[in-house]
């Protein structure tokens, strides 16, 4: 694989038959480092849970065109899946086979955003029944919650204790 659009923290590039692969239910982080759907960027860690069906709004690993993309799920009706992918967020019908799992947070760079519930669930919720692009709205909601807490330690850099002198 070339070009891969996710790479396992830690690992390889992520391919479909070795996202097929994962164990289901074991929290598993990839790195982005294509464009994918909104408010993902290139840089950010997904944690994704595999063998999760998906629902409206989640965001999703799926295989579209022999390849693991991050998606937001818009639909799902049990045996097809409508799925956003890309930066631009086009609209493409998968087999319910092609989701893999779903995405339980995003973490981008000092912030860990939890995607199933609160905030984050309903924005992904209002993103999949409005008309794709709407992805600029969920940045905005991103940069609000980075202003909200803006003097909180990125996560690598450790604990409050750790980077306070005694």
């Amino acid at each position: 694989m070339d070009d891969p659009s996710l790479i396992l923290v830690g690992g390889s590039g992520l391919t479909p038959e070795s996202a097929r692969a994962l164990a289901p239910g074991i929290v598993v982080r990839m790195m982005v480092y294509r464009p994918a759907i909104r408010p993902v960027d290139v840089g950010d860690v997904v944690e994704i849970v595999p063998g999760s069906p998906g629902r409206a709004g989640d965001l999703a690993l799926c295989v579209h065109a022999d390849r693991c993309e991050i998606g937001r799920i818009v639909r799902n009706d049990g045996s097809r899946v409508e799925i956003e992918i890309g930066a631009a967020g086009g609209r493409h019908a998968l087999a319910a086979s092609a989701v893999l799992g779903v995405a339980s947070a995003l973490e981008q760079g000092d912030l860990l955003l939890d995607l199933r519930r609160g905030r984050w669930r309903a924005a992904g919720r209002l993103a999949a029944a409005v008309p794709s692009g709407v992805g600029r709205f969920l940045v905005a909601l991103a940069w609000l919650e980075r202003v909200r807490r803006p003097f909180f330690p990125p996560l690598f850099m450790g604990s409050e204790a750790q980077l306070l002198p005694a």
